[in-house]
C-alpha cells in the first residue's frame, strides 16, 4: 500500500474525502492500480444519475404540461418555481409557466406548490434588467398568449410586464438611456452626439442628475457646450410614443432637473460667470415647461 487514508488526507487537503471518493479511484490513490474501465464506467454511472436528478426541472421550464408526466411535473415544478423567483428562466419560459398554471387548472391537476404571483412578477422584471444590462435582450422566437380567458387576472398581470416589455421597446429605450447616462459622465459632448439620433420614452432624474454632474464638473466653455447641446436635443425632441403618460414623464424629468439648477445658483454667487450659465439653462428648461403646459 503506497498510502493510508489519513496520509492521503494529508497529502490532498481539499480534495480528498474518503466519504466521497469512489472506490476506484481511493485504489488508484492508495496502491497505484489504475483501472481505466472501471474508472471510466464509475464516473459514467456518476453523471448519468446526475442527469436523472436535472432533467425533470428541465423538462418543466421548457414544455407543456400536457406533454409530461404527473410525476415528472411533481418532481421538477418546485425548482422551476425557485427559479422564477430569483428571475433565473428566459422570458419565453415565465410565459411558459403561466400557461402551465392554467393548462394545471383546466387538467385539474394540483400543483405541488402555490405560485406566488407577486414574487414571479419580481422575477420578470429583475430578467428584464438584466436582459438590458447584458445587452442580450433579442429574442429569436416569442412564446404568446392570445386567448386571455383562460387566465386568472394574476397571471395576466405577470404576462402584461413580458408583453408591454416586447411590444413597447423597453429593451431598446432603456439601453438608450444608459448609454445617454454612461456617455455623460466620460464626455459630455460625445453623449450628445451619439444620442441625438436615438430613441428615448423618459428624461427621468436618474438622466437629469447625470446631466447636472457633467455640467458641475464643466469649465466654463464645457458648460455652454452643455446648454446649448442640451437645448438642440431635448427642447426640440418628439418621443415616438405620444401619449400622456410618456409626456408626463418627460415634463417631470426636466421640472426635476430645473431645481437641481436652481440649487446651483447659490454654489455659483461667487463665480458670476458660472452664475449667469446657470441662470441660461434654467430660462431655456422654464421656457419649454411654459410651452409644454400651453400644449397640453
Amino acid at each position: 500500500m503506497l498510502f493510508a487514508r489519513n496520509y492521503c488526507e494529508v497529502l490532498y487537503p481539499g480534495f480528498y474525502y474518503h466519504e466521497c471518493m469512489p472506490e476506484c479511484i481511493q485504489v488508484w490513490l492508495k496502491k497505484g492500480i489504475w483501472n481505466e474501465d472501471k474508472i471510466k464506467r464509475t464516473i459514467d454511472k456518476i453523471i448519468s444519475k446526475g442527469k436523472k436528478t436535472i432533467i425533470p426541472e428541465e423538462m418543466v421550464r421548457t414544455e407543456s404540461f400536457g406533454y409530461l408526466e404527473e410525476a415528472v411535473i411533481t418532481q421538477g415544478f418546485g425548482g422551476v418555481l425557485k427559479a422564477a423567483y430569483n428571475g433565473e428562466l428566459s422570458l419565453n419560459e415565465y410565459v411558459l409557466l403561466i400557461c402551465n398554471s392554467s393548462a394545471a387548472r383546466e387538467y385539474g391537476f394540483q400543483l405541488p406548490e402555490e405560485i406566488d404571483w407577486k414574487r414571479v412578477e419580481k422575477g420578470i422584471n429583475s430578467k428584464i434588467h438584466e436582459l438590458i444590462e447584458s445587452d442580450a435582450s433579442r429574442e429569436t422566437h416569442r412564446i404568446i398568449i392570445d386567448d386571455f380567458k383562460r387566465y386568472t387576472e394574476e397571471e395576466l398581470k405577470a404576462y402584461e410586464l413580458i408583453d408591454n416589455c416586447r411590444k413597447n421597446e423597453v429593451f431598446i429605450y432603456e439601453r438608450n438611456k444608459k448609454k445617454y447616462i454612461d456617455l455623460m459622465e466620460k464626455n459630455p459632448d460625445e453623449a450628445f452626439r451619439i444620442c441625438m439620433g436615438m430613441k428615448f420614452d423618459t428624461f427621468d432624474e436618474e438622466m437629469a442628475n447625470a446631466t447636472i454632474q457633467a455640467y458641475e464638473k464643466a469649465d466654463n466653455r464645457q458648460k455652454i457646450s452643455i446648454v446649448n447641446n442640451f437645448k438642440d436635443m431635448w427642447m426640440i425632441y418628439q418621443p415616438f410614443d405620444k401619449t400622456e403618460k410618456v409626456r408626463i414623464r418627460f415634463y417631470e424629468g426636466f421640472e426635476y432637473m430645473e431645481k437641481r439648477l436652481d440649487s446651483l445658483l447659490e454654489k455659483y454667487e461667487d463665480k458670476k460667470i458660472s452664475r449667469q450659465h446657470t441662470k441660461d439653462f434654467i430660462s431655456d428648461i422654464e421656457a419649454f415647461l411654459k410651452s409644454s403646459i400651453k400644449e397640453s
